[in-house]
């Protein structure tokens, strides 16, 4: 049965759209938005807007809310800390821990952009930024062919001289940024066709950034992403993606064609290094399943598994593999706390999917999957957990559409000099993980007169549409029946009742439900 959380509200209050009680999610947005161009314009954002919610939460300003999935995450962090904690050399691990609090302080100030629609805001922002970004890629790499022309003439490993980051520098910082953006942009593409004048654009930019930033992990992730999205939308242009790659190896310029032929080789060094890596961490997890060698050690402790005469990696600060770092550092205690958490999120974001009111949530919902899936498949070729942009982009992908939402029109109100809480109801879905604030008890109960309302349309249109089908079966295939949504609604009458009875001051409360929509 859904829960019911009410506010006292008197007649004194008023609406106040003050700055001041926004400005957590005006700095939150600027951070989010910075994510695709800088690390330090974003964590300077961060910083305050954390601040600010703090302050925000403390003066009563907003509320405290933290998803389900917080106290999974909860307890992978605590399994991190007790293992790091358990560490010969904990000074090392310090940079671990602070991926753990960058995690903290994103569930702190996520819930500070409560609107669906702002969330979609966001996004766009972040696509204009990505593309700036990707430009900066595209503009860098002819630079850096007519610079290095004669060098690339002659060099065995052209990638060398022209493969850059873009903005962000550093190739798979890029990379891990961009899986995630293009996951996004592809459901954005999906669900507002209206838009696709300015996304072709977009997209045309970011793609061609994408072949050009010679980063194999990328090119597999867009691949797997743009793949499941055209068999979930049940696309005919899924049987010509196995020709995409060799229409883009036809026309591509000759350093990516060299990079590609080069990763088909076995012997290629890029790929020997990460093979040893993958044995290097196997046995590093076999002499300690339990604690792990430690955090911040690998570095350090590489060379000991290595046979004798065999040489290092010129870089070998990670195994360029989230399990297998996690699992050497931490050991599998936390590996298998990380299972948990990503299983609950990955199955709280199909039911926020499923249960979707509006356009915007399911998108929501569908780049919050894309985004996860993303990311997990450049970990397995990268330690993309070590990148906090990365983080910072999908923590806000995963978890947005487990934040609570407010009614359009809800906003901040003031007593006695002081805001408190923005609504008077907050209504839990009995599926799903979503959150509806309204300013009152009538509000609250007009919408749910009017959700009934327009599945009972939608009924009939579907009952028209589709002749000889009984009512019955109609209201089955869109989901629910209207009798189960109306059984809901004086359950929740009967629940909003025995919370009433302890407020003695509640305006504009009117508990009347009729019998029938009319």
């Amino acid at each position: 049965m859904p829960s019911v959380a009410i506010w006292e509200s008197t007649q004194s209050e008023k609406t106040e759209p003050s700055l001041r009680a926004r400005l957590d999610a005006l700095l939150l947005g600027l951070a989010l938005c910075a994510v695709p161009i800088s690390i330090a314009v974003t964590e300077s954002f961060l910083a305050i807007a954390v601040l600010a919610r703090i302050i925000a939460i403390a003066r009563g300003r907003a509320n405290l809310f933290l998803p389900r999935v917080f106290w999974f995450w909860l307890l992978w962090a605590a399994c991190e800390i007790a293992s790091w904690l358990h560490s010969p050399e904990i000074r090392r691990g310090l940079g671990e821990i602070r991926h753990l609090l960058l995690l903290a302080i994103l569930f702190l100030t996520l819930p500070a952009i409560d609107r669906a629609e702002e969330r979609v805001m966001v996004w766009r922002a972040i696509f204009l930024t990505a593309t700036l970004g990707s430009a900066s890629l595209i503009v860098a790499f002819v630079a850096r062919m007519v610079r290095y022309r004669h060098e690339i003439a002659i060099a065995s490993d052209p990638s060398f001289y022209v493969r850059t980051g873009g903005l962000l520098h550093h190739w798979m910082v890029y990379a891990t940024v961009e899986a995630l953006v293009f996951g996004a942009l592809l459901e954005y593409w999906h669900f507002y066709p209206e838009h696709r004048r300015w996304i072709v654009p977009v997209l045309a930019i970011n793609c061609l950034a994408i072949v050009l930033s010679l980063t194999r992990m990328l090119w597999l992730c867009c691949l797997l992403l743009a793949g499941a999205h055209l068999l979930r939308v049940r696309s005919r242009w899924i049987w010509g993606l196995p020709v995409l790659p060799l229409l883009v190896f036809s026309l591509a310029p000759w350093c990516v064609k060299s990079r590609i032929t080069e990763s088909l080789q076995p012997g290629y060094y890029s790929n020997a290094e990460r093979l040893q890596m993958l044995r290097v961490g196997w046995a590093m997890v076999v002499e300690r399943p339990l604690t792990g060698i430690g955090a911040g050690r690998v570095e350090k402790l590489y060379t000991r598994y290595l046979s004798p005469g065999e040489a290092a990696p010129a870089y070998h600060g990670h195994l360029h593999n989230n399990v297998l770092q996690l699992a050497a550092q931490f050991g599998l205690s936390v590996i298998a706390a990380a299972a948990l958490f990503l299983t609950i999120l990955i199955k709280d974001i199909r039911r926020a999917y499923r249960c979707a009111p509006d356009r915007e949530a399911r998108f929501l919902s569908r780049a919050s999957l894309a985004g996860v899936i993303g990311f997990l498949t450049a970990g397995l070729v990268e330690y993309t957990y070590g990148h906090s942009l990365g983080l910072i982009l999908l923590s806000f992908a995963a978890l947005s559409p487990l934040m609570p939402e407010v009614a359009p029109g809800a906003g901040s109100r003031r007593r006695n000099g002081r805001s408190i809480a923005p609504s008077s109801v907050e209504v839990w879905p009995t599926k799903g993980r979503r959150i509806y604030k309204y300013e009152s008890i009538a509000e609250w109960l007009s919408s749910m007169r009017m959700s009934s309302l327009r599945l009972w349309q939608s009924t009939f249109q579907y009952e028209r549409s589709t002749p000889g089908t009984s009512e019955p079966e109609a209201l089955q295939r869109n989901g629910k029946s209207y009798q189960d949504i109306w059984k809901e609604c004086l359950q929740l009458r009967q629940e909003l009742f025995s919370h009433l009875l302890f407020h003695d001051t509640l305006e504009n409360s009117n508990l009347t439900i009729s019998s029938r929509v009319v």
